[in-house]
């Protein structure tokens, strides 16, 4: 997943670690692994799709907020 840019491991001397922020996004990718059995490319391109309609729905409330002005 960090090879894809899914999650960003922290770096603590010789040991790896994954931030508490990212536990909800991990167990997502994981249920998607396991339970319907996506690849993680698959993961990586849902997560890529769902990034993109996150904004867009973040603009069209600026624009919808920006007409009632």
């Amino acid at each position: 997943m960090n090879e894809y840019g899914l999650i960003e491991l922290v770096h603590s001397g010789k040991k790896k670690y994954i931030t508490f922020e990212q536990l909800p996004d991990i167990e997502k990718f994981i249920r998607m692994y396991y339970e319907l059995q996506i690849n993680i490319a698959g993961i990586d391109a849902i997560h890529h799709l769902l990034t993109r309609i996150e904004l867009l729905q973040q603009k069209l409330k600026q624009l919808e907020n920006a007409s009632e002005s």
